[in-house]
């Protein structure tokens, strides 16, 4: 039986269809687009673009599907809008379950019922075409109890969870260890697979980027975030750790001391932290019932800068939200430039159903919205550009993923996309580069 997968939406999406993927091979279910005789579409609703894409993109996977592929949808479009979603002539089945473990057995099972037998993907595909991982999405925390006015997400994913410590542990060990299998057996890389690398020069695995809807809230029987940091850092054969989208209320002391210092010669935390601001104006911020201020925002990323030097800053940024002054958005351009950020993620505000801000007066016209959005893209670009040079001449940690016309290409420690030149056999390790 094969299975193909096809992700829309942020990275916590992303993660689960890796760890779909992970344990459907293990179960010996091949993963594969050519001729697959199910097709996952992993969706997003957050925006109102979001359920747009996904739509286009069930439909263009039922035109385009071949060998009478069953369709099956899941994900957060697919738990609010599940009714409509089977309308659709082709949908094979709507996976309405937050946890996609359901799935994950619907689809062994289906496997068990026709008796197939297939290969399994990352370990018997042949000598000489051992796939090499590199960078992995681990989730560990699922759901939110914040009250954001325009999100949809805590109807879609619902309460803060978080997976079990140890399961996570788990999970990183045996993706380290299966890389030390492949690339020991794989002859196109010369690189001996040690599984008592020690050293974060010797890593095999290069990254493992830790999501979850709201991050910050991680928590196991009294491990926090930190705590499981500290944990995973301990992992041998682990390069470094990188984290997802965590909110300004849950980046604290500790959370900054273990990425500035570390622990010499174990996994280390990239340089890199999103934390979502929406708006730079107080009106507006009340209005979307986040937790702080314009000023609170500012001094964090002050300290964040002053405790972890060469931090790449990321945010997200909403424009329209209903009742937007022009003098509000200007507010919000305003900070963005002072801050000095490394890079935005802009979304024009959509209404999303039976949230607060969806009944709100003052919505913006579309025109007005796509006039506020490509300034505050322009904005992004220069703050971008501006950040890549403040590297330059800086010697950074580059774990390089692919080999493209004679360059090697990966991304630094703090989110800045590097070519160079360079042997293959550098593929999958973290190499010390000049900018």
């Amino acid at each position: 039986m094969k299975v193909s997968f096809k992700t829309l939406g942020c990275k916590v999406n992303q993660a689960e269809t890796q760890e779909m993927i992970r344990s459907l091979v293990r179960e010996g279910i091949d993963i594969s687009d050519d001729e697959p005789d199910f097709i996952v579409v992993n969706t997003c609703t957050v925006t109102g673009e979001a359920d747009h894409k996904s739509r286009k993109a069930i439909r263009h996977v039922i035109k385009s599907r071949k060998s009478g592929a069953k369709v099956i949808v899941t994900g957060c479009y697919a738990r609010v809008t599940a009714g409509a979603i089977k309308s659709i002539p082709g949908v094979y089945m709507v996976n309405t379950d937050r946890d996609k473990d359901t799935l994950i057995m619907k689809l062994i099972d289906m496997k068990a019922d026709t008796g197939f037998h297939g290969l399994n993907h990352e370990t018997e595909a042949g000598e000489g075409s051992v796939r090499q991982r590199i960078r992995d999405f681990i989730k560990v925390q699922d759901g939110c109890d914040n009250a954001c006015t325009y999100c949809i997400v805590p109807r879609a994913r619902g309460a803060s969870r978080s997976r079990p410590a140890d399961r996570v542990i788990s999970e990183i060990e045996k993706l380290v260890k299966n890389v030390s299998f492949n690339v020991a057996a794989d002859p196109t890389h010369r690189v001996v697979a040690r599984s008592n690398a020690r050293h974060r020069d010797e890593a095999i695995y290069g990254e493992v980027i830790l999501t979850g809807i709201n991050l910050g809230k991680y928590s196991d029987d009294g491990l926090g975030l930190v705590g499981l940091l500290k944990r995973i850092m301990d992992i041998p054969g682990l390069g470094r750790v990188r984290l997802s989208s965590i909110e300004p209320e849950d980046i604290d002391d500790d959370l900054l001391d273990v990425m500035a210092n570390g622990i010499r010669d174990k996994a280390y935390i990239c340089r890199h932290l999103h934390i979502p601001l929406q708006s730079g104006d107080d009106t507006i911020l009340k209005a979307m019932a986040r937790t702080y201020t314009s000023k609170d925002y500012a001094r964090l990323i002050s300290k964040i800068g002053k405790s972890v030097p060469g931090i790449a800053i990321t945010t997200d940024v909403i424009v329209g939200f209903p009742g937007e002054t022009v003098e509000q958005f200007d507010n919000t351009c305003r900070l963005v430039k002072e801050l000095g950020l490394a890079r935005l993620h802009v979304f024009k505000y959509s209404p999303r159903p039976d949230t607060q801000a969806a009944s709100l007066s003052g919505r913006l016209t579309n025109e007005e919205s796509n006039r506020r959005s490509s300034i505050l893209r322009d904005i992004g670009s220069r703050l971008e550009q501006a950040f890549k040079e403040s590297q330059a001449g800086e010697t950074l940690d580059v774990l390089v993923e692919r080999k493209t016309n004679n360059m090697l290409t990966g991304l630094t420690d703090n989110y800045i996309r590097v070519n160079f030149k360079g042997p293959a056999l550098k593929i999958g390790k973290i190499s010390k580069v000049v900018l």
